[in-house]
């Protein structure tokens, strides 16, 4: 049962509190057991960042129980960048986050991927741009003349290629200008005058290089490389990591500078700074060290291997395509993790973040080769989840990436994992959606959540900024606290003591390293592709067959020894070593035959392994799948859980026994027998009620889809209720009538128009519109929807009909809806110009237009002054809403035209009634339900209610008292028995609804469905 806390207000916030305090002693790093074990937010400032909002969402975050906030600028952002203004912003957000008790987190970008300040370091310094090497590739058939054109950019090496014979000819390169543009001019070419005579001009552009020379023979390949500059959104050009001096730009303009600016609060209240996705970019990343770190790896000059690049040449393309990966890995470390470590050392900041890509190996080896050894360097390693897809048997590749994460840390001793979580699901995510990917997690050794994201404001495209926004502007943020809670109960109890898996699995990035080129191309047949899916299917199997397991890069195997018979590494310790892959480096092969001759059990998948070294050569494996190795393990290891089921987990080792987290990672409900390794009875917690109870066994173990238990020994523990003794029994229940009341103003969303065009800013006639294209505002169709026609404005109309008695209501739109080229009109009377209103968002502007609603139909007309850009025919990306107090329905479609009339303050009904039932489809706020019973039977011992299906979020009161909140299956929830009145009782369900209604128009289920059953055990 998750309890009600009573919270305590901040304290208030001084008036003339306007620079940090200067009495902070000296400090080093904030300690990793000194922070908070809550929900840090990544929070989106992206707008004006006015200080009285500021502070009122911090609070907002400090009462719904987070540890603190990372101060994340986003798009919208108003506030110059790295201006005065925006330093003075983060100042203020770190005394406001002293005073209530949040750790303030910076962030080192605007907004994403870290490198560039926000743009400054590739403006200024355009040398300090990211460069790739574009190949041209020539197959020479015959011998003769040959011309090849080059792709745009400088001339890094030309080759020409006969067998294994490797030849430069960039001799035979020289620059052209190919392509012919031509004009109509009667310029007169000296500026005083202007009556020269009609004539023709034709000119050539765009040099670039062209190869032009005599093949001798046939049966030969040119292959050249010419460097371009990287593309990368929203600046349009990247920071070129390999490039000290553009990391140590970087640097001066993000950690150094914050370091300067809150020396006293680094280290305390600022205790550390998030790197975000950072990376190489494209298919063949180039810098002026690359040649040098080639050389360091390999012994070799990258000038006369280049071509293994991109073309397979003899037996040694494997070691020299990895020798290429292994120098990028070395120059990031070395260019940019290194210094970057270093500058948080010296400003008392923790490095958190992720790289990116995690979950693919194969964009991992040109991305982020070495992606171990980069976020397992930070104090808290992480990862990042997009979207709604969690791994399980048919995407098995996103196991990878929080394995990775929490592998990393096992193997660099780091005790916090994190994962910035819930990005790009749109507005219809829900909070039992958090929990299963929070659960998903945390069985793979996840340990902190970042939530992805709160946003500051939602004003105009913001809301489709990699939405959702966990916050107020959903409602069921009123219960978020519980979430937090639980979120908070399992990083407690999976950071403590030690992880245990019986397996270490390489982690085969060199093969990928050896086996990707530098060519684009498709999937089919390549090896890296196979691979690929192999790894995936392997973790996948490894999981639900119990064998838990951490992840060894080339580095971190290095430390693996044998110590009294056991593979150990850091402190864990392992049973078997398993080495997928096709490829090994020279180490880790001499790695492995050490740990083989002292004992280890070591398993390789392929049948054949390349051991990537000067000269190549290859060892046996044994040729085994997924399915086999398990099977094969079966024999000698013991699984941590055996289930019949689709069970993953993560388990710790503390001085007071074993916890396992098992997570259902099936799509169906489990029931049924589990076994584990350490003895009975046991303890088991749900973690959205955080109550331990004590099982003599887990015969019956249920676990809804997608979500876990907590189970450890009972062992000396204090005595907790135990489950089990006597059965649960339906209870005789007499229900009264349910009553259901709306808390919050409803909306109507109004999203469908139709569009007239005119050149003249008088209102057409209404007649004009009856055969008017109908477009959806909200739906993506509009993204090409063209009328055909350039006019200066654009009236857009809806209707809505009204019957009855008024009742206030509200037009509300987006402030960049209502500003500048916009005039709205109800049935031809223009309106007062909306004034600013915190309805949904702080930047809300409204126009009370109760008095111009008729009885009947009602026509809203909107006037759009027309600003063309680029010739681009777009339409408004938002429709407009009504608010009130008022029953809406919807018989033709989901917005035209609405039928609105005075809503009844209580709807009596026989059963709860969802929102679209009690016309509120577009309603995003509390629905409440009050229910009037007696339950008739003997005194209880303990008693339960229990839900068929809840949407969104419940809190529930039983006769007044709070008793819990339900947002995730079973949903179900005990009721003290004291509680119970003898002459009726009333159960109030506070039920949250989406916002998705309120923004997309959705209509999304809300309250709840299924009998409402009490069971009782006498």
């Amino acid at each position: 049962m998750q309890s009600m806390l009573v919270k305590e207000k901040s304290p208030p916030r001084a008036k003339n509190d306007a620079v940090l305090a200067d009495v902070a002693p000296k400090r080093t790093k904030c300690p990793i057991e000194k922070l908070g074990l809550g929900l840090l937010s990544f929070w989106f400032l992206n707008h004006d960042l006015e200080e009285a909002e500021l502070t009122r969402q911090i609070e907002e975050l400090k009462d719904k129980g987070f540890s603190g906030f990372f101060m994340h600028p986003r798009g919208g952002l108003n506030v110059p960048y790295g201006s005065r203004s925006w330093n003075d912003v983060i100042k203020f957000c770190v005394l406001e986050a002293r005073r209530v008790g949040l750790e303030a987190w910076l962030y080192d970008e605007d907004p994403y991927p870290s490198g560039v300040a926000g743009g400054r370091v590739t403006i200024e310094h355009p040398e300090y741009r990211a460069t790739e090497l574009v190949p041209k590739i020539v197959q020479i058939e015959e011998a003769g003349h040959l011309v090849v054109d080059l792709p745009p950019g400088e001339l890094i090496a030309a080759y020409l290629i006969c067998g294994r014979e490797i030849r430069r000819i960039d001799e035979w390169a020289g620059l052209v200008r190919s392509r012919w543009t031509q004009f109509h001019s009667s310029s007169t070419y000296y500026p005083p005058y202007h009556d020269g005579s009609p004539h023709w001009r034709a000119m050539t552009l765009a040099p670039h290089y062209r190869l032009k020379f005599e093949a001798e023979s046939g049966d030969a390949t040119v292959v050249a490389f010419t460097r371009q500059e990287v593309i990368q959104a929203p600046w349009g050009h990247y920071s070129d990591l390999l490039n000290p001096k553009a990391v140590e730009l970087f640097l001066r303009y993000t950690h150094e500078h914050y370091g300067r600016m809150l020396e006293k609060e680094c280290g305390s209240v600022v205790p550390g700074i998030f790197t975000d996705e950072a990376k190489l970019k494209g298919l063949l990343p180039w810098s002026h060290l690359v040649p040098q770190w080639f050389f360091e790896v390999c012994g070799h000059s990258l000038w006369e291997k280049l071509p293994h690049l991109v073309l397979e040449i003899d037996q040694q393309t494997p070691f020299f395509r990895w020798a290429y990966r292994k120098a990028l890995a070395l120059g990031l470390r070395s260019a940019m993790v290194e210094p970057m470590i270093e500058a948080c050392g010296r400003n008392k900041l923790l490095l958190t973040g992720h790289v990116s890509p995690e979950e693919d190996p194969i964009l991992q080896a040109i991305c982020v080769p070495g992606i171990m050894g980069v976020i397992g360097r930070m104090d808290i390693p992480g990862t990042d989840h997009i979207g709604a897809g969690l791994g399980n048997a048919r995407k098995s590749l996103l196991h990878l990436s929080p394995k990775l994460a929490s592998s990393a840390a096992h193997g660099h001793k780091k005790k916090f994992v994190a994962c910035e979580a819930f990005a790009v699901c749109d507005w219809a995510q829900d909070v039992a959606s958090l929990t299963k990917a929070t659960h998903w997690l945390f069985a793979l050794g996840i340990n902190r959540i970042v939530t992805h994201g709160q946003f500051y404001s939602i004003d105009g495209l913001r809301k489709r900024e990699a939405p959702p926004s966990q916050f107020f502007q959903a409602s069921y943020w009123e219960h978020f606290e519980s979430f937090s809670r639980m979120v908070e109960m399992m990083s407690r109890e999976l950071t403590r003591g030690r992880h245990q898996a019986p397996l270490l699995v390489y982690y085969p990035e060199e093969s990928f390293m050896a086996l990707v080129g530098g060519m684009p191309g498709g999937t089919s047949g390549k090896p890296e592709f196979e691979m690929r899916e192999s790894l995936g299917k392997l973790a996948h199997q490894l999981l639900v067959a119990g064998y838990d397991f951490d992840l060894a890069d080339e580095e971190i195997f290095q430390k693996v020894a044998m110590v009294n018979g056991a593979v150990t590494l850091n402190d864990e310790a392992f049973e078997v070593i398993v080495v997928p892959g096709r490829h090994l480096t020279l180490a880790s092969w001499q790695k492995c035959k050490a740990l083989m001759a002292t004992g280890a059990d070591v398993i390789f998948l392929e049948r054949e392994i390349t051991v990537l070294a000067d000269e190549p050569y290859c060892v046996r494996g044994e040729d085994l799948t997924p399915d086999t190795l398990v099977a094969k393990l079966r024999e000698t290891v013991v699984p941590l859980w055996q289930a019949q089921g689709p069970l993953i987990g993560h388990q710790r080792l503390t001085e007071e026994g074993a916890t396992l987290f098992l997570c259902n990672n099936g799509a169906q409900d489990f029931c049924g027998n589990v076994a584990v390794t350490f003895p009975s009875p046991y303890e088991i917690c749900r973690p959205d009620n955080g109550c331990w109870q004590r099982v003599e066994n887990l015969d019956q173990l249920e676990l809804a889809a997608g979500l876990g238990m907590l189970i450890r020994s009972a062992g000396d523990r204090s005595k907790i209720s135990s489950v089990g003794q006597g059965g649960w029994e339906v209870a005789d229940v007499k229900w009264m009538d349910w009553n259901s009341t709306f808390k919050h103003d409803n909306c109507a969303v109004l999203s469908e128009f139709r569009v007239v065009g005119s050149d003249s800013g008088e209102i057409p006639s209404w007649g004009s519109f009856d055969a008017a294209p109908l477009i959806d505002f909200l739906a993506p169709s509009v993204l090409n929807v063209s009328l055909g026609q350039r006019t200066a404005f654009r009236f857009y109309s809806a209707t809505f009909n009204w019957s009855g008695p008024k009742t206030p209501i509200r037009l509300v739109c987006d402030s960049e809806l209502s500003e500048g080229f916009s005039t709205f009109f109800l049935n031809g009377r223009m309106l007062n110009h909306p004034k600013r209103k915190f309805t949904y968002d702080p930047m809300n502007r409204e126009v009370d237009i109760t008095d111009l609603i008729c009885e009947g139909n009602n026509r809203i007309l909107w006037r759009e002054k027309m600003v063309w850009e680029d010739g681009r025919e777009c339409f408004p990306y938002d429709g407009l809403r009504l608010f009130g107090k008022f029953h809406a329905e919807y018989p033709s479609g989901r917005a035209v035209p609405a039928f609105l009339h005075a809503r009844e303050q209580i709807y009596a009904c026989q059963f709860p009634a969802i929102a679209t039932q009690v016309g509120h489809s577009h309603y995003g706020g509390i629905i409440e339900y009050e229910g009037k019973f007696q339950l008739n039977c003997a005194p209880v011992q303990r008693l339960k209610i229990r839900f068929g299906h809840i949407f969104e979020t419940m809190e529930v009161r039983f006769n007044g008292i709070p008793v819990g909140r339900l947002w995730c299956a079973p949903y179900e929830l005990e009721i003290p028995p004291p509680l119970l009145e003898d002459d009726g009782n009333v159960l109030t369900l506070a039920c949250s609804c989406s916002p998705a209604n309120y923004l997309q128009a959705l209509s999304r289920p809300s309250g709840f469905l299924g009998p409402v059953t009490w069971l009782v055990m006498t």
